[in-house]
């Protein structure tokens, strides 16, 4: 038997795999694993391969998935910037 995933369904998968994915990166950050630096980067990579996902396909869905993803890496620092200088 097939399982079916409505569209919100499928919403909400992808934002809990997002914020999974944020809060593994940060604990890999506080945790000395992988540096600020490391955490743009992966970011960075991410939204370009979702952007680029997304020409090929010609899929808007994943241009948005990469817009999402460069807006985490932008808090991201902004947010290292503030804890940096408090």
């Amino acid at each position: 038997m097939d399982v079916v995933i409505s569209s919100s369904e499928t919403r909400s998968l992808s934002l809990a795999a997002l914020y999974i994915c944020q809060s593994l990166l940060l604990e890999l950050e506080e945790t000395g694993k992988i540096d600020h630096d490391g955490v743009q980067g992966l970011l960075k990579d991410a939204a370009n391969a979702l952007r680029q996902a997304g020409a090929d396909a010609s899929q808007s869905q994943w241009t948005e998935a990469g817009r999402i993803v460069d807006a985490m890496r932008l808090r991201h620092n902004r947010l290292s910037v503030l804890d940096s200088s408090g």
